[in-house]
């Protein structure tokens, strides 16, 4: 069959880099689910972008449908024929219904009974004919926010369409979107051939032709190759070195259709704020690259990707972009200077006028609660005295920042600017510390505090905002792919801080102190913010199993265990990993998860999980498997063993318990003697469960 490579172009005005991040996936996926339901066979879809286009390339597409066949199944015949074997009103009517001749029919034996049947083979419809269908619904169907409409067609894009190209091969394929028809004209780069059409005579020059004629680079993996050169031979020529920043520049790459790298410097005054603060505004607000020496110091250059490859344009846009960072790095200096005039300690008052959530308080009443949480969170974290006195201090003042000017101006210093300030009022390193590390971690794969002062802050700080949300009436839970409050990075936050530092803290005993500290401002019942907390962070803690590569029945078989999985997270992982290995080792698997198996199900709903060896009979017992099982397990308290010693122990049961099983009856005719039974199988169980929930495993 005929294929050739497809190439769509949408021609518009500059998109936004975050929908170009999104659309260059979600346009591929849609347009292959697309084309697998209409049944066009192809090669690989791909997916070109710069801020005036996106262009999608289908290579190796067929020229039509596969041709298709369809079972028309009429009714037994049985019925269909009479006994002369001549069509009856069912057959005739069949045939009627279908638009064929009842002579057409055959007979077929379907699943052992004989139908008359018909099989209609469907010709292939052309590319010309189903492209126009379904690429307008693709193309609209692409995801974002801020979507305009531009004319009287209603339609809605990121972005105006002002032109579009399609081409099959060396063949116009007509297609409209919207109020624009396709043509083989495309535009370059506005500053070199804006006006003038660029005509594409086949698929295969429409690269080629992009840059010769119209000076753009459509391939953004060639620009982004050229800037990070680029980058690396300017930097070099400053005899510095750019740090590596993926997130940003992916971001140019999309912010340009030819990159044109300029080279600028500031005056060194500047250098005395913190790094931070200039490589945020640089980063962050102004999409420039930082320049720093051997050693990590900063140095007084930046590197800007322009849009304007033009040589000649190139002081123009240095003195622009120098002028632009000098005035924002005067204000940041300015906001230093008045900033720590006073220390920081002096801002906390001021965060009473600034509101931390509805029904919560201001942030000063945010700052009390994380400071009451630390003293009563101490004893969990194991804390020296010392420690516990720099959490407390460093619980004052890590909200204090918000209060200050540099925090207002470029908030995503929070914590980086109280770290700084602390430090310049004098406070010990342990608490400007902990000020900065009580937001970790920030995001996906960053770090999670590390002292003692701030893995205790961080937890309190954490532990405050999602107990105090979910004991809310109209809490802002999280709901589909929205997260106001950022409950579910905090969780996760949580879950990795407590994990990376090997603590054994107990976060059932946290939300209870979290929700006890909110006093008045609890609304809902203190059992079901506690339960719903809890669910909420399971739920995150099971993903990040999952990401570990536990598999499903061997995190719930340890989560749904005796001992909460939140009492010591990091016993939960040493108990997960034993349990995978015994689904590993065949025989010594089969001596525990048979006869815990066996136990829970004889139990069902009648374990009772509190049960001692007190309240178990021994003159009861009626055959020595009893007693010998009994005096095996009562003399044993699994549950203060370390977990290292748990599986051997269970191991070693395994004879007993087998031997239980195969002399005694449990349900026995005396009510007293089975009672007493079923009350040493809940011991046995109680046992069991403290690993694990054994009936959940998969085996």
């Amino acid at each position: 069959m005929e294929r050739s490579t497809y190439l769509l172009e949408i021609g518009t005005e500059e998109l936004p880099a975050s929908f170009l991040e999104t659309a260059e996936h979600e346009l591929s996926e849609k347009t292959v689910e697309a084309l697998e339901k209409n049944r066009l066979a192809y090669g690989s879809v791909e997916v070109l972008y710069t801020p005036r286009r996106l262009a999608l390339l289908v290579h190796d597409l067929a020229a039509k449908q596969e041709a298709s066949e369809e079972l028309l199944k009429g009714p037994p015949v049985s019925v269909a024929l009479d006994a002369q074997g001549q069509p009856t009103p069912a057959a005739q009517g069949f045939a009627r219904k279908n638009g064929i001749d009842v002579s057409d029919l055959k007979r077929e034996t379907i699943d052992g009974t004989d139908y008359l049947v018909f099989r209609k083979t469907a010709t292939g419809r052309t590319v010309t004919e189903i492209l126009p269908e379904i690429l307008p619904d693709v193309i609209l169907g692409l995801s974002g926010s801020h979507f305009m409409a531009w004319d009287e067609s209603d339609i809605r894009f990121s972005r105006p369409i002002r032109w579009l190209v399609s081409l099959y091969g060396n063949q116009h394929l007509p297609i409209q979107i919207g109020l624009v028809q396709s043509s083989t004209f495309t535009r370059g780069h506005r500053f070199f051939s804006e006006d003038a059409a660029i005509t594409i005579p086949d698929v295969a020059s429409y690269k080629t032709l992009l840059w010769q004629k119209g000076n753009v680079i459509v391939d953004q993996q060639e620009r982004q190759n050229l800037i990070l050169k680029g980058l690396r031979d300017k930097s070099t020529d400053l005899k510095g070195r750019i740090p590596e920043d993926a997130s940003l520049l992916s971001t140019v790459t999309r912010l340009v259709e030819t990159p044109a790298l300029v080279a600028g410097n500031f005056e060194t005054r500047f250098l005395s704020l913190p790094k931070e603060v200039i490589t945020t505004v640089m980063t962050a607000h102004q999409k420039y690259f930082h320049i720093e020496d051997e050693k990590g110091a900063l140095m007084p250059y930046f590197i800007t990707i322009s849009n304007n490859p033009q040589p000649q344009a190139e002081p123009t846009i240095r003195e622009g972009n120098e002028k632009v960072l000098r005035a924002r790095l005067e204000d940041a200096s300015f906001f230093f200077q008045t900033d720590t005039s006073q220390p920081l300690e002096n801002y906390v008052e001021n965060l009473k006028g600034i509101t931390f959530q509805k029904g919560l308080g201001s942030l000063y009443d945010k700052t009390k609660r994380v400071q009451a949480l630390v003293d009563l969170l101490a004893p969990n974290a194991s804390l020296s005295d010392a420690d516990k006195r720099d959490a407390g201090r460093a619980a004052l003042l890590c909200k204090a920042d918000l209060a200050t000017g540099m925090v207002r101006e470029l908030t995503e210093l929070q914590g980086i600017v109280g770290k700084h300030y602390a430090a310049l009022s004098g406070e010990p390193e342990a608490v400007a510390t902990a000020v900065e590390e009580h937001y970790f971690p920030r995001f996906m794969g960053d770090t999670v505090a590390q002292t003692p002062a701030g893995i205790l802050l961080s937890l309190a700080d954490k532990l405050d905002t999602m107990i105090a949300v979910f004991a809310q009436k109209d809490a802002r839970y999280p709901t589909g792919s929205k997260d106001p409050m950022g409950l579910r990075r905090m969780a996760l936050g949580i879950i990795q801080t407590i994990l990376e530092n090997k603590l054994a803290f107990n976060l059932d005993d946290g939300f209870a102190k979290a929700y006890q500290n909110l006093g008045n401002l609890a609304v809902e019942s203190e059992a079901d913010v506690l339960q719903r907390t809890r669910q909420f962070i399971l739920q995150r803690f099971k993903g990040y199993l999952l990401d570990l590569n536990f598999s499903y029945d061997t995190i719930d078989a340890i989560l749904e265990s005796d001992v909460s999985p939140l009492s010591n997270l990091n016993r939960t992982i040493e108990a997960l990993a034993l349990l995978k290995g015994l689904q590993q080792d065949v025989d010594n698997l089969k001596k525990v998860y048979e006869p815990a198996n066996r136990t829970s199900r004889i139990l069902s709903k009648g374990y009772q999980q509190d049960v001692q060896p007190s309240r178990i009979n021994p003159n009861l017992f009626e055959h020595d498997s009893e007693k010998a099982l009994f005096e095996t397990i009562a003399q044993v308290d699994v549950s203060s063993k370390p977990l290292s010693e748990v599986l051997p122990t269970f191991i070693a049961w395994s004879p007993r318990v087998e031997a239980f099983f195969d002399n005694v009856l449990v349900n026995a005719e005396n009510p007293d003697v089975k009672n007493n039974r079923y009350l040493l199988l809940s011991l046995l169980n109680k046992s069991y469960r403290t690993l694990a929930d054994f009936t959940k495993l998969v085996v």
